[in-house]
C-alpha cells in the first residue's frame, strides 16, 4: 500500500515526507485552500525532491490559462482534479503537456449500490473523497456502509488519521491512503505523526 501526503507547502514538511519515503507528494495549487502553494514557493520545494518521487499537483477546476502556468513551469508527475471537471476538459488540458491525470470522486458514504456501480465502470483506479462543499481538505471521511468487494484498485482521502486507518484498511485495502491534516501539527507535516501512522500501517498488515 502507497501513502500520498497532500496539502506539502513549506521545507520542512516536505522533507520530513522524503525522510519516510513518501513516495507521493501532494501539492495544492487552488486559491481558496488553506494548503494553496504558490508558484514561486513551489519552485523552490520542487528543487529539492529525489527523481524517484512522485509530484501530484492538485487542481480545482482550473482555467486554461493558470493550468498551462502551474505545469510549465514545474515537472508534475501526475494531475489531481478535485473540482467539478468534466473528463472532456480534462483531456482537452492533457494535450498541453501530456501529464497523466486523476478525476477525485466524491462521496458522503459508499453503500453496495455504490459498490456496484464503481465496479461496474471499465477504470482499473479509482479516486475516493468526502463530498462537502468544501473541495478537499474537509476533514470527514466517506462512511463505508457497504458489505460487497470493491475490485478496483482505490485511492481513498479524506479525514484519515491513525485511529480510523486500521477500519479504513480493513474494508478497502486501498492502493493508496491519501492524508494530509491527519500527519499535521500546526500546520506542520510532523516527523512524529508520519512515524506513528507507519507504524499503524505496518500493525494492520
Amino acid at each position: 500500500m502507497f501513502v500520498k501526503i497532500c496539502g506539502i507547502k513549506d521545507k520542512k514538511s516536505l522533507l520530513n515526507c522524503i525522510k519516510f519515503n513518501i513516495m507521493f507528494l501532494g501539492f495544492v495549487f487552488y486559491k481558496k485552500s488553506k494548503r494553496y502553494l504558490k508558484l514561486k514557493k513551489a519552485i523552490k520545494l520542487f528543487n529539492l525532491i529525489p527523481i524517484n518521487f512522485i509530484k501530484v499537483g492538485v487542481f480545482v477546476n482550473p482555467t486554461i490559462s493558470y493550468f498551462k502556468k502551474i505545469t510549465t513551469n514545474l515537472n508534475i508527475n501526475l494531475i489531481q482534479y478535485s473540482g467539478e471537471e468534466k473528463k472532456e476538459y480534462c483531456n482537452y488540458l492533457y494535450k498541453f503537456n501530456r501529464i497523466p491525470w486523476i478525476k477525485v470522486n466524491k462521496y458522503k458514504f459508499i453503500d453496495d449500490n455504490i459498490v456496484d456501480e464503481i465496479n461496474s465502470k471499465k477504470r482499473d483506479l479509482f479516486f475516493l473523497d468526502f463530498k462537502s462543499k468544501l473541495k478537499g481538505g474537509s476533514g470527514k471521511t466517506i462512511d463505508l456502509k457497504f458489505k460487497k468487494k470493491i475490485r478496483k484498485k482505490i485511492i481513498i482521502s479524506g479525514g484519515i488519521n491513525i485511529n480510523n486507518l486500521e477500519h479504513i484498511i480493513y474494508k478497502l485495502n486501498p492502493f493508496c491512503v491519501d492524508i494530509s491534516s491527519g500527519v499535521e501539527k500546526n500546520g506542520i507535516k510532523d516527523f512524529f505523526l508520519i512515524k506513528k501512522l507507519y507504524k499503524k500501517i505496518n500493525e494492520t498488515k
